[in-house]
């Protein structure tokens, strides 16, 4: 069952959904006594194929679980509806969440700390997540939530443009200050010498590219602790000052005004090459484009190897849950190799789980050819998720508007963009 959530009937919606859940708890309580179904009641969000894909992957969880029933609410917003329907005591069993909310859900108490069920039960497949993956579920080393999966950063390209040019495809040899370089130079074009590009090697490194330069170089956004902004650092200069260079002295990309016209696109031929994160491959196979394409591992940079990764679809159990155990069989579900199977044929996400990441139920979808870039990237030794801080938010749209923006449209240096986010971004984090 699917039930809607509707904003401007939320006084009356909530009086009968708490009276409704009250009423399917009581009745959950008895049929458990009686060896009957327990419903699980679960807030999603999502577009008609995420939902449909939703459905697919709950409907066989319910045929391996007959003592489980589950009733969908979908919401166009699932971080605020889950705050008033929490606040107002209706009872959730599981909520779909993005990463950077999980950290302020936790900091609020109104979500289960995962740790003591997953340590408890020795069949549910952590060890089997990928070691930066494992990393990523950790708030203040306690586990929060369990993802469908993960969307990992790589490179796309246009094979077509490449042959053309006589350019080998990328590969795992390839380096950000070396071959992209080369390559780039070769791959930016003014077809008829007018002075205005007509096709760029790299797509958009205006937002979060620098993190893999960053992160290659062994820097880091925060402290460990997340009590300090770490970028104001020797790494974190080099990487900003890096991108800003790809941008506006070699011109091998995109800047502000050429990104906002809207007449750049990967999928309209004029890239030869963007960095994306795993969920693009459906976004270019719906597209149907004319062109040949592929993906590559991220290249390195100064022979670190690094990339982004985030959770994609996680799942969280409010603190307030009235069946958190069996909530959490849904999520061992999930993460199982036939949970894990599932978010892969239906395209929901790169597996967690690195045995079905490998496995030809993953990797036999094409185009791309390549789908093992994804694995590749994924186990890079400094492969991270950005930062999923209480204040993430704020600290992000400092980084934005202090040092990307002003940087990379010349109006400010690197050095001095640093040390004025660092003096506000601390201010951030020492918030209570």
């Amino acid at each position: 069952m699917t039930r809607p959530f509707r904003s401007k009937v939320l006084a009356a919606w909530l009086s009968v959904l708490a009276a409704a859940c009250a009423w399917s708890n009581t009745s959950s309580a008895l049929a458990q006594e009686a060896g009957d179904t327990v419903t699980l009641t679960l807030l999603v969000g999502g577009g008609a194929e995420y939902l449909q894909n939703l459905r697919t992957i709950l409907a066989a969880f319910e045929a391996q679980n007959p003592d489980i029933k589950l009733d969908l609410i979908e919401s166009s917003n699932t971080n605020e509806q889950f705050r008033v329907l929490y606040s107002s005591g209706v009872q959730l069993d599981l909520v779909r969440t993005n990463h950077g909310q999980i950290a302020t859900f936790a900091k609020e108490g109104s979500i289960l700390d995962l740790t003591p069920m997953i340590e408890r039960d020795p069949d549910f497949p952590f060890d089997a997540f990928y070691p930066a993956a494992q990393e990523m579920l950790k708030i203040g080393g306690r586990i929060y939530y369990v993802p469908f999966g993960i969307s990992v950063e790589t490179l796309f390209y246009n094979k077509d443009l490449f042959s053309n040019a006589g350019l080998p495809f990328p590969d795992q040899s390839w380096a950000w200050d070396r071959e992209a370089l080369d390559v780039g130079r070769r791959l930016t074009l003014d077809a008829n010498n007018d002075g205005v590009i007509d096709q760029f090697f790299l797509g958009n490194v205006l937002d979060g590219f620098f993190f893999t330069i960053l992160y290659a170089l062994g820097g880091e956004v925060v402290t460990a602790d997340g009590s300090r902004f770490a970028m104001n650092s020797p790494e974190g200069l080099e990487a900003i000052e890096f991108v800003n260079s790809l941008v506006n002295e070699r011109r091998i990309t995109l800047n502000r005004t050429e990104l906002d016209s809207g007449s750049w696109h990967f999928y309209l031929g004029n890239i030869a090459a963007v960095v994306q994160s795993s969920y693009f491959v459906g976004a270019m196979q719906q597209r149907g484009v004319s062109f040949d394409w592929d993906v590559a591992p991220m290249p390195a940079y100064r022979e670190g190897r690094a990339s982004t990764m985030w959770a994609e679809t996680p799942w969280v159990i409010p603190a307030n849950a009235a069946h958190p155990e069996e909530a959490f069989r849904l999520l061992k579900f999930i993460a199982s190799v036939e949970g894990q199977e599932l978010v892969a044929r239906t395209g929901m996400a790169t597996p967690i789980h690195r045995d079905v990441a490998v496995s030809p139920v993953y990797l036999e979808q094409t185009p791309p050819v390549n789908m093992l870039a994804f694995h590749e990237t994924a186990s890079y030794p400094n492969m991270r998720s950005r930062p999923d801080l209480p204040n993430w938010p704020q600290i992000w749209q400092t980084l934005a508007s202090v040092v990307l923006g002003p940087v990379y449209a010349g109006t400010q240096p690197a050095s001095a963009a640093l040390a004025e986010a660092e003096r506000l971004i601390n201010a951030i984090l020492a918030q209570p």
